[in-house]
């Protein structure tokens, strides 16, 4: 969650000092509920492969997707009015069969970013954590409405039979407010004395 610095200098100098200070912002283990930043709502998964949830893999429940040369999940959590969200990293930890698609690319709103193989294709892989920079997106967040960011995980490369289990999904970044106008005008003001 971001965090406002301001002390008597700044004002008096008209510098506004904004500390952004990274967090964890969303994390889902299928074990435990979601935990999500005040500051965001939503956080569900969908699928247009089958998601099934509550499967056991030595037995721990995990996420599980479908079958198949490749699959894919969504999530989608919103920023509310008046915040905007920075992010930083995406995490996940994943088992992947031999059969399984190996190569993964990550897709944030419109915007893919680069595939990543996640072991050699034809090998199992068995729990291994992928962390994914986010730094290059822009904010998303808007002062007057809910801002929507959707997530959509894609593995492909499949030969028909593989199995995919995920679990640990976290995200994390920076929420900061969006600075109304009369902090502009001050910030400004300051800099004209």
């Amino acid at each position: 969650m971001g965090i406002r610095i301001s002390c008597l200098l700044g004002l008096v100098s008209g510098l506004c000092l904004i500390a952004d200070v990274n967090a964890q912002l969303f994390k889902n283990t299928i074990d435990n509920p979601i935990e999500l930043d005040p500051h965001l709502s939503g956080g569900v998964f969908s699928s247009g492969s089958a998601v099934t949830s509550g499967t056991t893999t030595n037995g721990t429940d995990v996420w599980a997707l479908g079958n198949g040369t490749s699959s894919s999940v969504s999530l989608t959590f919103s920023v509310a009015p008046g915040y905007t969200a920075k992010l930083s990293t995406f995490e996940f930890d994943v088992r992947l069969t031999g059969a399984a698609g190996h190569t993964f690319v990550l897709t944030v709103g419109s915007t893919s970013l680069p595939a990543t193989t996640i072991g050699t294709q034809g090998e199992l892989v068995d729990w291994v954590g992928v962390s994914i920079p986010l730094t290059s997106l822009e904010r998303f967040g808007s002062a007057s409405s809910s801002t929507p960011i959707s997530f959509t995980m894609s593995f492909s490369g499949g030969t028909g039979s593989g199995t995919y289990r995920i679990d640990n999904v976290s995200i994390y970044g920076t929420i900061t407010p969006v600075p109304e106008p009369h902090e502009y005008a001050v910030a400004m003001g300051g800099l004209l004395v």
